[in-house]
């Protein structure tokens, strides 16, 4: 079994496969957009972490307003 896992937001990362992971994993457990944007908060650390405590309400108050400010900080180029 796979273990769910956390993403520091570091450059060995790869971040698009964590938030593929993350996706198909809320969607097993069927949770709402909303559970799903508070789950990621759980899951990230260190500076991904503090990435999220800077984003302004309108880069998290959807999935997707979220993953697109998040891969525009830590995708890869």
């Amino acid at each position: 079994m796979r273990r769910l896992h956390f993403t520091h937001g570091s450059s060995n990362e790869n971040d698009e496969d964590f938030l593929t992971y993350v996706e198909r994993y809320a969607m097993y457990k069927q949770m709402s957009e909303a559970q799903r944007l508070q789950f990621i908060a759980v899951l990230l650390r260190d500076s991904a972490s503090d990435f999220l405590d800077t984003l302004a309400p309108e880069q998290k108050d959807t999935w997707h307003h979220f993953k697109t400010a998040f891969m525009a900080r830590f995708g890869r180029s």
